[in-house]
């Protein structure tokens, strides 16, 4: 191919192929595996974005009441509380995951996998457009009562998308 060609590819690229391979962003949140869906949006308050202690980037386990209500509420550090909802510890443990994520909107996918005393809680942060606003978020998840001497890894990962 001349070069000529090759330079045309290029300026035409630039202008137009990113449209060709986009895959759009993702505006659902989507919980996976292990994951059992109960009303867990309420643990949101006060706002977090104001409260949450951004050093906690290991996760957090609860696996029983007094845990669940002793922990103010969770890693927040503001001293108001809030009505949290009911979980049953004997059947569900509740696992907790700080986020951040950049974009002009963003989705999650929150996937628990696992069995025995080895687990993983993944949260991945899907972000969309150019944006920069930095959004800080708790993922609270419950699943099936584990072991309290089980390993549970955390970890984030990020996904960019054109808008």
């Amino acid at each position: 191919m001349s070069k000529l060609k090759i330079l045309l590819l290029i300026i035409s690229c630039s202008f137009g192929c990113n449209k060709i391979f986009d895959v759009a962003c993702p505006q659902e949140d989507e919980n996976q595996g292990l994951i059992v869906d109960l009303p867990l949006e309420d643990i949101t308050c006060p706002p977090e974005n104001e409260f949450i202690d951004q050093s906690n980037t290991e996760g957090v386990v609860v696996q029983t009441d007094d845990e669940y209500r002793g922990i103010s509420p969770f890693p927040l550090i503001s001293g108001d509380q809030c009505d949290l909802p009911d979980i049953d510890f004997v059947q569900y443990t509740l696992l907790g995951l700080l986020t951040q994520g950049t974009g002009c909107s963003r989705s999650y996918r929150r996937n628990v996998s696992g069995s025995g005393n080895k687990f993983i809680y993944e949260v991945t942060v899907r972000e969309c457009g150019g944006c920069e606003p930095l959004e800080l978020r708790w993922h609270w998840v419950t699943i099936p009562k584990i072991s309290s001497s089980a390993n549970v890894e955390f970890v984030t990962k990020i996904q960019k998308f054109n808008e």
